[in-house]
């Protein structure tokens, strides 16, 4: 089980890694569309418009939470398979700091969004390639 969950993580990270971000431009056509458009639209087309914003955002948050159960539960798990045990306590802890401080600073949050596209990219894929580098390396323990 701890191989399906790793290889899972590894894609997931990966394109995160090769894309800049998991759901980089998500939003962006639609922000240009109601910024231009919104005084010209009709009612039925500002409500498809919401109506597909809030299906993407419900996709997002669902995809986002499954991802943080399994990152969670694999870093709970690799505590039994990691002979080192340093890279996995840090990664749990940092994982648990990210989570705790994302949910509960609303200055680190506005923090986050000032931040530039590029900056928000860069950060992100070394974060992602940090993670796909330990998640080969407990593969690489659990296979061999």
């Amino acid at each position: 089980m701890m191989i399906f969950i790793g290889l899972i993580l590894l894609i997931v990270y990966l394109i995160g890694t090769i894309n800049g971000g998991w759901f980089v431009g998500a939003f962006k056509a639609e922000e240009a569309l109601t910024k231009e458009r919104t005084s010209e639209m009709t009612d039925d087309e500002k409500i498809k418009l919401s109506l597909k914003l809030i299906i993407k955002a419900i996709l997002i948050s669902i995809f986002s939470v499954i991802i943080i159960i399994l990152l969670l539960s694999f870093l709970i798990g690799a505590l039994n398979v990691d002979t080192i045990l340093v890279p996995t306590i840090v990664l749990l802890a940092l994982f648990i700091y990210r989570v705790v401080r994302v949910g509960t600073s609303k200055k680190y949050r506005e923090k986050l969004n000032n931040r530039t596209e590029k900056e928000k990219r860069a950060k992100t894929r070394i974060g992602n390639a940090i993670y796909v580098l330990y998640i080969l390396y407990i593969l690489k323990l659990l296979i061999v």
